[in-house]
């Protein structure tokens, strides 16, 4: 079971492993491991997954706004090279258990994400794009994550943030 679960999600592994280690750890067996101190490394193994993935998907939320905001036509090949290695990056790293932490976080990363990005449009006189940038994230889990998937341009006119 233990190996199923490694392979089908990590991150769960950590937690059970790291369980199993207190456990142990707790019953004062006479194991030649700090068992404690090895269950705290999993954790932050799992931690910095789950930031690593956050990061990842904030990123891509933040250039796929840019893309679809922007009336700019340089540096969208950039903006899509930095999404297509940011969902490369978060492909082989996101296990079931952080895809369901990132759902339920979406909202918060799109907030950085917009605020990120809106800094970036900004930054290049294009205050109207970022003016127009959605309050709430238009984006799905899935569409963020679907190396196929693109956002259209907005429509020139429209406000629908500020």
């Amino acid at each position: 079971m233990s190996r199923e679960l490694y392979e089908r999600d990590y991150v769960a592994w950590l937690a059970e492993q790291a369980a199993a280690m207190r456990r142990l750890a707790a019953q004062r067996t006479n194991i030649p491991l700090d068992l404690e101190l090895l269950a705290e490394e999993m954790d932050d193994m799992a931690r910095e997954l789950r930031a690593a993935c956050a990061s990842h998907t904030a990123t891509i939320i933040q250039h796929l706004l840019k893309l679809q905001y922007s009336p700019a036509e340089e540096p969208r090949r950039g903006w899509e090279n930095t999404v297509r290695s940011a969902r490369l990056n978060l492909r082989k790293r996101i296990t079931t258990t952080i895809g369901n932490e990132l759902e339920d976080e979406l909202e918060e990363l799109y907030r950085l994400a917009r605020s990120n990005a809106r800094n970036d449009l900004e930054q290049f006189h294009e205050k109207d794009a970022a003016k127009r940038l959605p309050r709430h994230c238009p984006y799905t889990l899935e569409q963020i994550r679907n190396p196929e998937w693109w956002p259209a341009r907005a429509v020139v006119g429209t406000s629908v943030g500020d």
